[in-house]
C-alpha cells in the first residue's frame, strides 16, 4: 500500500514458483476472475489500483496473454468498464463476440456472463463503478447488457481520453483528484450509452424515451439547488406531461422525488470532501444543493450512506493529513 492509498503488485518481485498463484490472488482482489486454471510460472504481470472515496475501483493491469471471464453473483449488481491502452482480445457475451483493441471502451453490468481474452501482452484499465453511485438512468441501459464504445463518436473520443489520462497516473492520484472523476466518468458513460442505445435503436420509441429520460436527469442537474425544484418545473423546462415523466422513472425502477434527493446527496457527498468546499460549514453544503432541512439531510445522508455527514468530512480529513 503506497502512501496516496494505492496499491501495486508485480510478478518480478517474486520467485518463479510463486507467481501464478500470487497473481491468480491478486486478480481475486479485484474480483477479475482467471479462466482456466494457474498461469505459466513464466509468465509477468503488473497491477496498481485505487479506491475514490465514493468506492469506484481503479485497476491499471498490464500482463502476458490471459482470459478473465466470469460475474459477480451478487444481488445489487453495478457497473464496469475498460478501457483498453495496449494490445487486442476478444470480447465475448451472450449474443456478442467482438475484436477488442487500442482505444476501445468496454462495458457492462457486473452480474452479466463474460469474457475477455487477451490473445497479446496487453494493458488495460478497469473502472468499477459502485451501487451507490449507479444512477437511475444508467440502469436501464445497462441492465443484462455487455458492450462496447469503438471510439468514433465525438464524445467517445473524449471519454477515451479522460481515461488514458487516468491510466498515466492513477499511481499519483490522491483521493481529491478522484472527486472530479467519479463525476465524470458517470456522465460520459450515461451520455455514451445513450448515443450507442439510440443508434442502435433509431426507430424504436424506446430509444426516444431513453433520450427524453436523459434530458429530463440533465435538467434536474441544472436546477439542483433551487429548493422549490418539483416534477412541475422540469415539466414545464421540458414540454412534458408530470405523468410521462413519473413513467420514465418508473421505467427506470425510480421515481423523481427519490432520483432527486439521491442526486442532492451526492452532490453534497462530494463537496464535504472537497478543498473547494472547505470553508463552508456542513449547513451551507445542504442549502447549495437544495436541501431546505439540516435535520432531514444528515438523518438522509446517514440512511445512503450509513455515517453522518460530519463523520464523513472528518474521516476525509484525516485521510488528507495522513497523505500529507
Amino acid at each position: 500500500m503506497t502512501e496516496n492509498g494505492s496499491w501495486r503488485f508485480n510478478t518480478d518481485a517474486l520467485p518463479e514458483n510463486e507467481r501464478s498463484a500470487a497473481w491468480v490472488e491478486t486478480l481475486r482482489r479485484l474480483r477479475l476472475p482467471l479462466h482456466g486454471g494457474l498461469p505459466d510460472p513464466n509468465m509477468k504481470g503488473s497491477v496498481i489500483a485505487a479506491q475514490s472515496p465514493l468506492g469506484f475501483e481503479f485497476a491499471l493491469i498490464e500482463a502476458d496473454p490471459m482470459v478473465i471471464a466470469g460475474r459477480e453473483d451478487t444481488p445489487e449488481w453495478g457497473v464496469w468498464l475498460s478501457l483498453t491502452v495496449k494490445g487486442r482480445g476478444m470480447l465475448e457475451t451472450a449474443g456478442l463476440r467482438a475484436p477488442v483493441g487500442k482505444g476501445m471502451i468496454l462495458y457492462g453490468a457486473t452480474n452479466v456472463q463474460a469474457s475477455l481474452d487477451f490473445r497479446e501482452p496487453f494493458r488495460q484499465l478497469f473502472v468499477k463503478i459502485p451501487t451507490v453511485a449507479t444512477e437511475a438512468r444508467l440502469i436501464r441501459p445497462l441492465a443484462g447488457k455487455v458492450g462496447l464504445f469503438p471510439g468514433h463518436s465525438p464524445i467517445e473520443v473524449i471519454f477515451h481520453d479522460m481515461l488514458r489520462g487516468v491510466a498515466s497516473v492513477i499511481g499519483d492520484m490522491t483521493t481529491h483528484h478522484f472527486r472530479p472523476v467519479e463525476l465524470a466518468v458517470s456522465e460520459y458513460l450515461t451520455t455514451c450509452l445513450v448515443e450507442s442505445y439510440g443508434d442502435e435503436r433509431r426507430s424504436d420509441a424506446e430509444a426516444q424515451r431513453t433520450a427524453h429520460f436523459h434530458s429530463i436527469c440533465q435538467c434536474i442537474e441544472a436546477f439542483l439547488s433551487d429548493p422549490e425544484l418539483t416534477s412541475s418545473c422540469i415539466a414545464k423546462e421540458q414540454g412534458f406531461s408530470q405523468r410521462y415523466i413519473q413513467r420514465l422513472f418508473n421505467l427506470h425502477g425510480d421515481n423523481f422525488s427519490n432520483y432527486l434527493k439521491t442526486r442532492r446527496l451526492e452532490r453534497c457527498y462530494y463537496d464535504l470532501i472537497s478543498p473547494l468546499s472547505s470553508q463552508l460549514s456542513i449547513a451551507e453544503i445542504c442549502y447549495r444543493w437544495g436541501f431546505s432541512d439540516t435535520a432531514h439531510f444528515s438523518r438522509s445522508f446517514r440512511s445512503r450512506y450509513g455515517f453522518s455527514p460530519r463523520d464523513h468530512r472528518r474521516s476525509f480529513m484525516r485521510e488528507t493529513e495522513s497523505e500529507a
